[in-house]
């Protein structure tokens, strides 16, 4: 009964350590966490049996599909990763590093990052799904421990300057779109006109980050837009 009742009231954890559930599309199977047995358990949804048991990382919490319901992704705080888990074949394909005890995260599939927040280091992690740069550490022969560590941490650091240089350049716009919508009334239009077709360019080449892969060819410098 108190699953049941959990299924009732899923925003409201219980003692028994179950902690969310997902629906699959088109399945319609629930995926259920459980925290203290470190296992998902896939129910069906009309007669609420239990089709399979996937034992995960310790302690698996929040839990996010992809936008295609093909992967559920899955947090597991005990052992600070991202569990994945393939719908199709339920079962554990592939495993996310994170910061200390994750709790929580979102999911942004444009640019295909996982943002975490872990409850033991309060800090936040930004977490690139692929994995492209982390896989390329293989490729690199006669790399110690503590040089792929260093890697890890460099990889780490590139991301969050990225995050900051993309949230500031977005900020940039909107400041200077403030300001254009106060230099209307204080300049002849068509300076008014120019202002806001070069603020246009600027946002579409920033915009471009958002959905371009990175590339060796030398882009033109924002400053430049014309």
């Amino acid at each position: 009964m108190r699953l049941f009742a959990f299924l009732a009231f899923v925003l409201a954890p219980i003692a028994s350590g179950l902690a969310v559930q997902a629906h699959a599309k088109d399945t319609g199977l629930i995926f259920v966490s459980n925290e203290k047995t470190n296992n998902l358990i896939v129910l069906d949804p009309k007669t609420y049996k239990v089709v399979k048991d996937i034992k995960t990382s310790r302690r698996p919490r929040d839990m996010h599909f992809s936008a295609d319901r093909s992967k559920l992704y899955v947090a597991c705080g005990d052992d600070d990763v991202i569990d994945i888990i393939d719908v199709a074949k339920l079962e554990v394909v592939g495993k996310l590093a994170t910061g200390p005890s994750p709790e929580t995260f979102a999911l942004d599939e444009k640019r295909r990052r996982l943002y975490v927040a872990n409850e033991e280091g309060s800090t936040l992690s930004v977490i690139d799904i692929d994995q492209k740069r982390q896989k390329s550490l293989t490729y690199v022969s006669a790399l110690n421990k503590a040089e792929r560590a260093n890697a890890l941490r460099r990889i780490r650091e590139n991301v969050h300057v990225l995050d900051i240089v993309h949230i500031s350049l977005a900020n940039r716009v909107l400041s200077y779109r403030f300001a254009l919508e106060r230099l209307v009334i204080m300049t002849p239009q068509i300076q008014a006109v120019d202002a806001e077709r070069l603020l246009n360019q600027l946002q579409v080449q920033i915009s471009r980050y958002d959905t371009l892969p990175p590339t060796w060819v030398r882009e033109p410098s924002l400053a430049s837009a014309r």
